[in-house]
């Protein structure tokens, strides 16, 4: 059984402690690097280690997330990593840059462990071949998620969107 390579950069050791801990437990998972900010986990892709999912932290030092998305989208590579941005900013326009630069996935911290191994089975179950770069293609692929939603115009999605651009925390939903 081949095992979902990934790998963590955030600046926070604790955070990237906690979340290797957990996804060593899962049978499916294998972690492939633990870089601790931006330019960091730029240098490990382009040295070779190249993970199927990249858990990526927004801000840090060097070099955020973003910066990391930017290059990455600038790099010709074989294969793009499927991206997990997990951040403590649940900013709508934050998120939607995020997922429009090629992220997947968009956690706000703190995160829910179970909740980022379902992400990362989705991604590398039930859509792997949408995300394999098409031939010439030189930049990661757009988030689906985020397509979807708009095409399928969410009620729940566009509701706390308006919420957490009115200010009100993520988790006083109800």
């Amino acid at each position: 059984m081949k095992k979902i390579t990934i790998g963590i950069v955030d600046d926070n050791r604790d955070f990237c402690d906690v979340v290797a801990e957990y996804l060593r437990g899962q049978n499916n998972m294998e972690i492939m690097f633990v870089a601790h900010d931006g330019m960091e986990a730029v240098e490990m892709i382009e040295s070779g280690c190249r993970p199927d999912i990249l858990v990526l932290d927004l801000i840090m030092p060097h070099m955020d997330g973003l910066g990391v998305l930017e290059t990455l989208n600038g790099m010709e590579l074989d294969k793009y990593p499927r991206v997990v941005m997990t951040s403590a900013i649940g900013q709508d326009s934050i998120i939607q840059k995020a997922m429009s630069m090629g992220a997947q996935y968009y956690l706000v911290k703190p995160v829910n462990m179970s909740l980022l191994v379902k992400r990362i089975n989705q991604l590398d179950s039930k859509v792997t071949d949408i995300f394999r770069p098409e031939v010439g293609q030189t930049h990661l692929k757009k988030s689906l998620v985020l397509r979807d939603s708009l095409l399928n115009n969410d009620l729940e999605i566009d509701i706390t969107n308006l919420i957490h651009e009115i200010g009100v925390p993520a988790h006083i939903k109800g």
